[in-house]
């Protein structure tokens, strides 16, 4: 149940990371044409944002794996016993 949360959370996060960042884009794109001179298309998914997004996920995976293991091998007896 741990890595199902675990890939729940990342991707509710990878999802709202993905859907403010090109609201604000979206918003901002006038002044960042203005100021900089960049022409930035909102909404438009790149191939660079689609490896961020796998490398999120794979992370993800991999840290909740590490908690995972240090949890499974507590005792919880000792863990209690120590407060």
């Amino acid at each position: 149940t741990v890595m199902i949360e675990t890939m729940l959370i990342t991707v509710l996060g990878i999802g709202a990371g993905l859907v403010a960042g090109h609201f604000v884009l979206y918003f901002a794109k006038p002044l960042i044409d203005m100021n900089l001179g960049i022409n930035l298309e909102p909404f438009l998914f790149t191939a660079v944002e689609i490896q961020g997004i796998i490398i999120t996920l794979v992370a993800g995976q991999i840290l909740a794996l590490i908690a995972m293991f240090r949890i499974y091998s507590m005792n919880l007896i000792e863990e209690v016993s120590r407060d």
